[in-house]
């Protein structure tokens, strides 16, 4: 998946030395592929070789703060990677608005549904709302669901401090070289890069996942206004456990 990545940027960036106007072109992001879902979103088997062996100590850490014979509802599951690593004794259920993913998640056997994680009506009762990843794609909304989830039951949420590549850190080596190239090339071939092979989502456009801008201050600050105050760092990412609010 990275050498495949890889190849993508250096002929994309080859296209954008030759045609250095192209960059400045909004309508391929705009216009013709508006909606268009990047390459890791397309495709769930990529998405889960890129992401699954990126954060085993995140989903490990997660996983053991959960604990045994739980029912665990995981909000905007992706391909649903925190499911291979709890307790078999524990029930997962997993929603997400993409369609492919839905798919995949329930190939692997566990129960996913296409729904939108502002369906209040339709939350289950369960021991957790597990958070990972998804606040920034759902910026600036994302106090309203940390406000709902955190009355609704225990909830665990796992963010970067920052989306800016330059401040992040992962386990695997590989991916750690492709931050740094990521860290200093110009913003507009950024922005081209992340809607067709990064982290465009299909949903939540870029300029509004841009403005997840918290610090690591700023983030905790965040969680303790709805009660996660139990916090633990691993790698760029702040993981907070909260109990139900009453």
């Amino acid at each position: 998946m990275i050498l495949f990545q890889s190849i993508l940027v250096i002929k994309l960036v080859k296209v954008m030395v030759k045609f250095p106007k192209i960059i400045r072109l909004g309508w391929l992001y705009n216009g013709i592929f508006k909606n268009w879902k990047s390459i890791t979103y397309k495709f769930p088997q990529l998405y889960d070789y890129f992401l699954g062996d990126s954060y085993k100590e995140r989903f490990n850490y997660i996983a053991e703060r959960i604990g045994k014979n739980k029912t665990v509802l995981e909000l905007g599951c992706g391909t649903g990677i925190l499911s291979k690593f709890l307790d078999e004794s524990n029930t997962y259920i997993g929603w997400d608005l993409n369609q492919d993913f839905v798919k995949y998640v329930k190939k692997k056997g566990y129960k996913a549904e296409l729904r939108n994680v502002f369906d209040y009506k339709n939350y289950p009762n369960v021991d957790f709302i597990v958070l990972c990843d998804i606040l920034h794609h759902i910026c600036p909304d994302h106090e309203k669901l940390l406000d709902y989830t955190t009355k609704h039951t225990n909830v665990i949420v796992a963010e970067p401090i920052a989306t800016d590549a330059s401040q992040m850190t992962m386990e695997n080596a590989a991916m750690n070289i492709g931050l740094k190239f990521l860290s200093i090339i110009p913003e507009e071939l950024m922005r081209l890069l992340d809607h067709f092979l990064l982290d465009n989502d299909g949903f939540n456009p870029y300029d509004n996942r841009m403005k997840w801008k918290y610090n690591d201050k700023t983030l905790k600050n965040l969680y303790n206004k709805f009660g996660i105050d139990d916090i633990k760092i691993i790698g760029h990412d702040y993981i907070g456990i909260g109990r139900k609010r009453e």
